[in-house]
């Protein structure tokens, strides 16, 4: 994609956003030659190992961007809410320690995100992004580190606004996800939700029953879709499940995560321990601090 836009818009580079989940996808993205300005806002993988400075790259591609980064003079910058568990304090600490002076970093307290929405902050460039202050200036910054590492003349900065998509004469900011990909949506509870299909029916609300097919897999690291050992699925067994929504008689995160789904819709639930079954487990099939995740299709609600 990179290669592509370099070719077709010229210039001295394209830069990367990379977002949440697809966070690291942009510092992967200097093995590319093309690709000289990476950013990375809210790089939440690998999930469970963010506590301990895991970061969603591997070791031949770190030497290749720090290779890069010192040969070509450039530099990384990554942006995230301090309050952020997606993010946490070791894994910008490990960028730091990798890269040095070339990770230039933006952090924000939670009182500099845009306030009523309904969720811990964690967006940094969209849905926390405020109208003014210190989150408003990370875009800002964020638009002036393009500027300068793509070389972009002052005369074309209205261009770079509104931040996504960045397109100007000289260069390009691809975006490394799909742009039918669905966006992950993080809760205040830290569960992560992506609606893979929007119902036309009613609405799950709080006090209702509602009724459901679903299958449950252990978050895995390098599966395909993340996706481990499936441990139960209603569709195997061709029987729906039934509960009342927000009466706590199912684990946090699918009483989180089911609100807000209309009859029809499917979505995706990434559920930490936190939300799900904690330190204890479930059984023999859940292990300890396991993050789960769950393909849910609402059936009907009343």
């Amino acid at each position: 994609m990179a290669r592509h836009a370099h070719a077709e818009c010229g210039g001295p580079g394209v830069g990367a956003i990379g977002m949440c989940f697809t966070g690291g996808f942009a510092l992967a993205m200097m093995t590319e030659p093309s690709v000289i300005a990476p950013v990375l806002s809210q790089p939440s993988l690998p999930l469970r190992g963010g506590k301990r400075g895991e970061i969603d790259v591997s070791p031949a591609e770190i030497s290749c961007a720090r290779a890069r980064f010192e040969s070509e003079d450039l530099s990384l910058l990554g942006l995230r809410f301090k309050s952020d568990s997606f993010v946490p304090d070791a894994r910008f600490a490990r960028y730091a320690r990798e890269f040095g002076a070339r990770f230039e970093e933006i952090e924000l307290e939670d009182k500099d995100a845009r306030p009523g929405t309904g969720m811990a902050p964690h967006s940094v460039l969209t849905i926390h992004l405020p109208d003014t202050g210190p989150g408003k200036e990370a875009e800002t910054a964020t638009i002036a580190f393009f500027k300068r590492r793509l070389g972009l003349p002052d005369d074309r900065r209205d261009e770079l606004n509104p931040i996504i998509p960045l397109v100007a004469a000289a260069a390009v900011v691809a975006a490394t996800a799909s742009d039918a990909a669905p966006a992950p949506v993080m809760l205040p509870s830290g569960v992560s939700v992506i609606d893979t299909k929007v119902g036309k029916g009613a609405e799950a609300m709080p006090g209702q029953y509602v009724t459901v097919h679903y299958t449950g897999w252990l978050f895995s690291e390098g599966a395909k879709g993340n996706r481990g050992k499936k441990f139960d699925s209603s569709l195997d067994r061709g029987d729906p499940f039934a509960f009342p929504l927000g009466g706590g008689r199912v684990i946090q995160g699918w009483d989180d995560g089911v609100a807000g789904m209309k009859v029809g819709g499917k979505r995706t639930l990434i559920i930490p321990a936190s939300a799900g079954y904690g330190e204890r487990g479930a059984g023999g099939d859940i292990p300890p601090g396991a993050t789960l995740i769950f393909d849910v299709e609402l059936l009907k609600t009343e």
